[in-house]
């Protein structure tokens, strides 16, 4: 007897069991079925995405919404089942998913252009869900938090100089007006900070707007195209069908020539118009993609802003706080032992806050979108 093995698992073995699960896959039935897999790129590497939450996301109704939108059904009945699985495994940050649609080809009518159209939907609620856990929840988090640490640290400086005057002699009020100075260059530099910040939010605005106008006109020459492919098409079945009744009837017959020549020049003309989509999909894909970034990068700009200018403030109600402190510092001659100690000890304080702000605005700053491949 031959115990040497088959050739279908020496494939197998070779291949390794990733390939061999490929290989294993029963084949779309192209008619009620599609799929893709989704590549995510530069998730936090302590943030993990698994199944069971991809598929409570394709479960939630604005996954099934959109699904159902796509396609143009409204019920009755169950909307498409969405399924994902995982597929190989990648580094920390990156994952692999393979999202499929399963139609019901009586209730759902699907067709070669409104299931790619599902799936695209559907992708795009899962995106969603996916940016705002991996890359907006964690920047507005993090963001919340430097806040909180800058105020903090603010806070202690504050308190700090405080005691500094109250403990103060000669020495001390030089050092409380070198603080003074201090401050006044920070409200300085806060105002330079503002307007950079006020400057590239207006750029943005101007961007978006371009970009927006760009990409409806690029929307409107799609739309009109596909006005002219529908009534292109409508024409050829028609002459079509001229066609069929000449042929049957051989009173007729003599229109078969004018008819055949009608019908080569609407063919003609039916590739020229999908050729001219073509390109206009094409170009479109820039400005689409521009108006994404821009629009990415406005939200990101605004805040800053919005953090430049509470910085500001808040630097200008400590200026003016330092400001009434330091003329009362002379009238201030008692308890400068102890107050000198809590001072220290503030100062050990200030330098864990700023420790901490420093760890978390590198967190911040390493943060990136998140990056997504279909395929």
């Amino acid at each position: 007897m031959n115990h040497s093995p088959s050739l279908a698992a020496l494939t197998l073995l070779l291949l390794g069991p990733a390939a061999a699960a490929q290989i294993a896959r029963p084949s779309l039935d192209p008619t009620t079925q599609v799929e893709a897999t989704l590549l995510v790129r530069g998730a936090p590497t302590d943030v993990i995405l698994n199944q069971p939450l991809l598929v409570s996301i394709c479960n939630s109704p604005a996954a099934q919404k959109a699904m159902a939108d796509a396609i143009g059904w409204s019920g009755p009945g169950n909307p498409p089942m969405a399924s994902v699985e995982s597929t190989a495994p990648h580094p920390a940050g990156v994952f692999q998913f393979r999202f499929g649609i399963q139609f019901d080809a009586g209730r759902h009518k699907p067709t070669a252009a409104n299931m790619p159209a599902a799936l695209t939907a559907l992708l795009a609620v899962v995106k969603q869900h996916i940016d705002q856990l991996m890359y907006e929840q964690p920047r507005a988090d993090y963001g919340a938090r430097a806040d909180e640490l800058q105020q903090r640290l603010d806070r202690l400086q504050a308190q700090e100089l405080d005691l500094r005057v109250k403990a103060a002699g000669p020495d001390g009020l030089e050092h409380a007006r070198e603080l003074l100075g201090a401050t006044e260059q920070k409200l300085l530099d806060a105002q330079v900070e503002v307007a950079t910040e006020r400057a590239a939010l207006e750029q943005l605005q101007r961007m978006r707007k371009q970009s927006g106008v760009q990409v409806q006109t690029g929307n409107d020459e799609l739309r009109r195209l596909d006005d002219r492919l529908t009534e292109a098409s409508n024409s050829l079945g028609d002459i079509d069908r001229r066609m069929r009744d000449a042929g049957n009837d051989p009173a007729q017959l003599k229109e078969l020539p004018e008819l055949k020549a009608q019908l080569l020049q609407f063919r003609r003309e039916v590739a020229d118009l999908q050729g001219a989509r073509h390109r206009a999909a094409q170009e479109l894909l820039l400005p689409q993609q521009l108006l994404e970034q821009v629009l990415q990068q406005l939200t990101t700009s605004t805040i800053a802003l919005q953090r430049a200018e509470a910085r500001h403030a808040s630097l200008q109600e400590l200026l003016q706080a330092l400001e009434k402190r330091l003329a009362e510092a002379q009238e201030r001659d008692r308890q400068r032992g102890e107050l000198q100690a809590q001072a220290d000890r503030i100062v050990g304080d200030a330098v864990i806050v700023r420790q901490l702000l420093t760890e978390v605005r590198g967190r911040l700053e390493r943060l990136q979108p998140v990056r997504y491949e279909v395929f």
